[in-house]
């Protein structure tokens, strides 16, 4: 009988250390939203430092050794994961576990992420301008001067007079493109002859296969840029949207549409992370 009597005892600790707790709900709550906001930064900063890198590599092709660029990705790798978990900190503060019931009168657990307090609303609104807006307007810009520098490399390899570019008698400026005459302001003009002359004997010596491995690294990063801000564009719309809108979603949608909605975006951003490896294969053949 005392036998059954400490079989039964034992049996019900090892039952109450399994149960969670309400502490243990609210710390594991608060543990994945915080990895999910982390991972989110991390994705678009590694999506800014990959076109960084690019936009390096096409300007400066032969000035890095072995050393640096291990030294580069080594510091690289560590300023990302710090920027997003710096990033991702005051989510610990906002998220909340709160008891629910069901309509049949089941009691569940709800993790919650309400913006309820202004210095909430604010941090929404920069952590979007920090890791979506901001990315996307540099790396617009930088893929757009690493296109030029393609196209640059492409009329370099032509054959023009390495001192004397030719005026006409004029004196109207002109540039001689071998296929068209182009008037162009005087100072543009200038411009143009200096980065000309600057990039001429650099862009001459490339081999075409080096352009087109330049092509297709520019092809692979874009695609991987567009897939990333498809993925993102959604979720931070709506956390935006639940900043600035009175009823925190639209007039006529309910609480199961909106939810769905809410959860499909979540899944796209988490699928963001799955597609770039295909991307990056089939891109590249």
């Amino acid at each position: 009988m005392e036998e059954e009597k400490k079989k039964e005892k034992k049996r019900k600790n090892i039952t109450d250390f399994k149960q969670p707790t309400r502490e243990h709900d609210e710390n594991v709550c608060k543990l994945i939203t915080f990895l999910e906001n982390v991972v989110g930064n991390a994705s678009a900063v590694t999506i800014l430092a990959i076109s960084v890198e690019r936009h390096r590599v096409a300007y400066r092709a032969n000035h890095n050794t072995a050393a640096n660029v291990w030294g580069t990705v080594c510091k690289t790798f560590l300023l990302i994961w710090l920027f997003s978990v710096l990033g991702a900190l005051p989510i610990l503060f906002i998220a909340q576990y709160e008891q629910d019931t069901y309509v049949d009168g089941t009691p569940v657990g709800r993790c919650m992420t309400p913006i309820d307090h202004t210095w909430q609303k604010i941090y929404l609104v920069l952590s979007a301008l920090l890791f979506f807006i901001l990315p996307l307007l540099v790396i617009l810009f930088l893929y757009s001067k690493v296109n030029l520098v393609l196209k640059c490399g492409s009329i370099m390899r032509l054959e023009v007079n390495k001192s004397n570019v030719p005026f006409p008698e004029d004196n109207t400026p002109k540039y001689y493109s071998g296929y068209c005459n182009i008037d162009l302001d005087c100072r543009v003009y200038m411009k143009l002859m200096t980065l000309f002359r600057r990039e001429q004997e650099r862009c001459l010596t490339y081999p075409r296969e080096i352009l087109r491995l330049r092509r297709q690294m520019t092809q692979i990063i874009i695609t991987v840029v567009l897939v990333f801000f498809i993925c993102h564009t959604p979720y931070r719309t709506i956390g935006l949207w639940s900043v600035f809108s009175p009823r925190g979603y639209p007039e006529g949608m309910d609480n199961e549409s909106y939810f769905a909605m809410f959860y499909m975006f979540r899944f796209l951003l988490y699928s963001n992370h799955a597609i770039n490896p295909f991307v990056y294969n089939f891109v590249s053949r």
